[in-house]
């Protein structure tokens, strides 16, 4: 499921669908647009791969569950990230964007310096692997300020 390397990055292998061609793909017959304030564009998504890999964006699609981080508007099949922490954290931003195309199959590797937002996320989105990567990202937290002192920050925080 994942690799590591302490001085770079970790590396966590997708366990779902490889499919990322169709990622913000307009030709791709995608059914869904995301709206990420702070991001250039809105990305062109399909639900059924969100619906699959996050229990966040398959409960607010399916109307079952109403979340802090994400809204939706069935008129206009948009989803829009609410979390205002998304406006101003460039970080948080393109994390966000790696764990969806993480739900599109690709493999993601996230630096020392997002792994706060990468843990924050992974909890917002409540993704399906989100027990065994959550373990796997927090001993990789911890290792990287054993290894690097105890004066060593992670996204700012002193640990």
């Amino acid at each position: 499921m994942t690799t590591t390397n302490i001085t770079n990055a970790i590396t966590f292998q997708s366990p779902f669908k490889v499919d990322i061609s169709t990622f913000d793909n307009e030709d791709s017959y995608s059914d869904i647009t995301l709206i990420i304030p702070g991001l250039d564009k809105s990305l062109k998504l399909h639900r059924m791969f969100l619906g699959i890999a996050s229990t966040t964006i398959d409960g607010v699609l399916l109307k079952k569950q109403v979340s802090k981080y994400i809204s939706f508007d069935p008129a206009a099949q948009t989803l829009t990230w609410t979390y205002k922490r998304v406006e101003t954290d460039t970080t948080y931003r393109n994390v966000l964007v790696k764990w969806l195309r993480f739900c599109y199959g690709e493999d993601q590797s996230f630096s020392i310096n997002e792994c706060s937002a990468a843990l924050s996320l992974l909890s917002e989105l409540q993704l399906k692997c989100e027990d065994e990567v959550k373990a796997l990202l927090e001993k990789y937290m911890i290792d990287s300020v054993k290894e690097n002192g105890k004066d060593a920050e992670v996204s700012g925080i002193a640990l």
